[in-house]
């Protein structure tokens, strides 16, 4: 499973490419903090963030994402996670809002962490509701926590919470999938692979982890955004 999900991050975002000089240049308190925890910067793409323009830089950690995303939390005194399976993270700093995305690599003990900052520099006002993702929504039911559409590739990223069970949420999502033309070719107790035109979507299902009962839907569709 956590293959298929790093295939269809490199369909969605583009080739992994390694530029270590280029990144150590960059500026950013949490871009280097990221790289003293141990992350290796792989990836950087512009997109948008729930609507907003954002730079996106993914970064390769040699840790298990659960670890991985326990870490960052006690750096930047996060509330404790709440769920196993991918992990979004807030952080309010000097007027900004930043978001964390921690994916699980092919690996148990790989991760990757995307760090999402406004191109802008500005910050949705309090209280204020996450947009629906361009195009079609897999899961109008279940609670958005986010989503991220690249701006080259076009593919959109959407991750949602819902009270129902992983196989419910699943077969929801497909279907909405398949409504749009998106035709299924695989499918476990967790995760729905599809095709449509050449392009690959992906929908994978997990129960949340500490006691918690809702479901984590994870949606990858290949070049379905609109452009900018």
């Amino acid at each position: 499973m956590r293959s298929i999900l790093l295939l269809a991050l490199l369909l969605s975002f583009g080739p992994v490419r390694v530029e270590g000089a280029f990144f150590m240049r960059l500026r950013g308190s949490e871009r280097r903090q990221l790289q003293a925890l141990g992350g290796q910067p792989i990836y950087r793409a512009t997109a948008r963030i729930n609507g907003a323009p954002a730079e996106v830089n993914v970064f390769g950690f040699g840790s298990a994402a659960r670890e991985v995303a326990d870490e960052i939390r006690r750096l930047w005194q996060l509330p404790p996670l709440a769920a196993q399976g991918p992990a979004w993270l807030t952080r309010l700093r000097d007027g900004r809002t930043i978001h964390l995305l921690v994916l699980p690599g092919v690996r148990l003990s790989d991760t990757t962490v995307w760090l999402i900052e406004p191109r802008d520099r500005g910050r949705l006002p309090q209280g204020t509701a996450i947009p629906p993702p361009p195009g079609v929504n897999p899961c109008p039911a279940g609670e958005l926590h986010g989503w991220i559409a690249n701006d080259q590739t076009r593919s959109l990223f959407i991750l949602y919470r819902t009270p129902e069970p992983p196989a419910a949420a699943l077969q929801g999502a497909a279907a909405a999938l398949a409504a749009e033309g998106w035709q299924e070719q695989a499918r476990t107790g967790t995760l729905s692979l599809l095709a449509r035109e050449g392009r690959t979507a992906l929908a994978c299902a997990a129960t949340g982890g500490d006691g918690s009962s809702a479901t984590q839907l994870a949606v990858f569709l290949q070049g379905a955004a609109p452009r900018p």
